[in-house]
């Protein structure tokens, strides 16, 4: 009977050690620079648009869209060039900081959030924390 005892409290400390390791999550933080930003010109002229490209590069990496609403709310996506895309929004009075909300692709799944920091008119640094 001890011997039962035993196993059965082995399996289930190699079970927890074992469910624990295959529900880690990974974090991944990364910045992008708004480039080319301009308003969609319509009935709406509260949605911006333009290109991402790493800080300090030419190179475009993808492309944004947010539209800004009443309050300073604002609801976003970040399209990656094949990548995938992630989905954020948030009220800047919250210390520039917009919630991820989820995503597709590589970045199906994901949380975390968005850090805003003004640089130039029209330009922003955007840094993402996203939680998988």
């Amino acid at each position: 009977m001890r011997k039962l005892i035993a196993a059965t409290v082995a399996a289930l400390a190699l079970a927890a050690v074992t469910g624990t390791t295959a529900g880690a999550q990974t974090v991944s933080k990364f910045s992008v620079q708004t480039v080319n930003t301009h308003p969609l010109h319509g009935a709406r002229t509260n949605v911006v648009v333009g290109r991402l490209a790493e800080p300090g590069e030419a190179e475009f990496v993808g492309r944004f869209a947010a539209r800004f609403g009443r309050r300073q709310h604002v609801k976003a996506i970040a399209s990656f060039n094949g990548r995938g895309t992630i989905k954020f929004a948030g009220n800047f009075r919250n210390n520039n900081r917009l919630q991820i909300l989820g995503g597709s692709g590589v970045w199906n799944g994901a949380s975390g959030k968005v850090k805003v920091h003004n640089i130039a008119r029209g330009e922003v640094i955007l840094t993402f924390t996203v939680v998988q």
